[in-house]
């Protein structure tokens, strides 16, 4: 009980704190284009703990828990509407693509105009906030039904801590 209760607290603290995805980047390769497309990472948060929850553990410590939200802007130059679909988006983080939690629905963007979107991604590993991640964004942005095809953005987000 204790541990859910902890869990808990950890989850409704990265939650209602990601309401502030201010924090800089140590490093943003973003960002990246194509076909008029413009794809950026603008802001993000980072949270690092041990996961209480988990079942499995090495030498009595639990897997660490990285939580992370970031801020995308997408911005379309291309004479036509675009589609942005926020659930084909991956956290690459080491070998893994982790999908965002609760993802924004679909979004229209019209010729000219810009969006901006908030993700959550959750890792659970040896991965923190210093990790080298990319954002993977294959499929998730449409020129009618063809992918853009974007290459990933790799980043090392920062700490919320510091």
């Amino acid at each position: 009980m204790k541990r859910y209760v902890a869990a808990l607290g950890s989850l409704l603290l990265f939650v209602f704190g990601l309401g502030c995805y201010d924090s800089s980047f140590v490093r943003n390769d973003g960002p990246v284009r194509a076909q008029g497309v413009a794809v950026a990472l603008v802001g993000q948060r980072c949270d690092y703990a041990p996961d209480v929850n988990a079942t499995e553990e090495s030498n009595n410590n639990p897997p660490n828990r990285l939580e992370l939200g970031v801020r995308l802007s997408i911005e379309n130059a291309s004479p036509e509407a675009i589609t942005v679909q926020p659930e084909n988006l991956r956290l690459l983080a080491g070998e893994a693509a982790e999908a965002p939690i609760q993802p924004p629905p679909p979004l229209n963007v019209a010729p000219g105009g810009t969006a901006k979107i908030n993700l959550r991604f959750q890792h659970r590993g040896d991965l923190g906030c210093n990790a080298n991640l990319s954002l993977g964004l294959t499929s998730a942005v449409l020129v009618g039904t063809k992918p853009v095809e974007l290459r990933p953005v790799a980043f090392v987000p920062t700490s919320s801590e510091t």
